[in-house]
């Protein structure tokens, strides 16, 4: 079911003309809060939307995404503006597929299909333009001094504190070495 904020992501297809029409959304903080398993804390992102309709039954979106997306600092947990910019297309097809295809850019949509939400693919494209790690470095900042002291001290704290059963696992290991 779509939250009542994502119906303004939603084309209904059916009524346009073939060419190619503009839809333009603003994606911030209350998007993502439609979304239970968001790594964004919080996000401003422009996504302006092609939608090409080559035929009653083809479809080819270009979604182009810009703006900054809040991200949570791995090493301090300060959140950090990190900028976005990128462009993706998508291929939709109407009617039933002869053969599964396995394309993450075609989507096969039932003939009787009349709109089309766009939310869940502008969410999942955010996604796939995050970086692997996010660092305060990354962009420029510095991070959160307070707790890179506390990082260090938990590190010293792991240093110190020995797990018994790595000492019995080097004990074997050196009695092995002596024979």
């Amino acid at each position: 079911m779509i939250v009542d904020h994502l119906q303004a992501y939603t084309i209904n297809f059916k009524g346009l003309r073939q060419g190619e029409h503009h839809f333009q959304y603003q994606v911030d903080d209350k998007f993502f809060e439609n979304f239970e398993e968001t790594q964004v804390q919080e996000g401003d992102v422009q996504v302006n939307l092609i939608f090409e309709k080559r035929k009653e039954t083809l479809f080819v979106l270009t979604f182009q995404l810009s703006g900054t997306l809040g991200l949570e600092c791995d090493r301090c947990l300060n959140i950090i503006d990190y900028p976005v910019s990128e462009e993706f297309k998508l291929y939709i097809k109407i009617g039933e597929a002869e053969e599964p295809e396995e394309d993450d850019d075609l989507v096969m949509l039932p003939a009787e299909t009349q709109q089309l939400n766009v939310a869940q693919y502008i969410f999942e494209y955010i996604h796939l333009i995050m970086p692997m790690r996010s660092l305060c470095e990354s962009v420029g900042k510095d991070c959160n001094p307070e707790m890179l002291k506390i990082l260090e001290e938990h590190e010293r704290e792991e240093k110190t504190e020995s797990d018994p059963r790595w000492n019995d696992l080097k004990d074997l290991l050196k009695k092995k070495n002596n024979n």
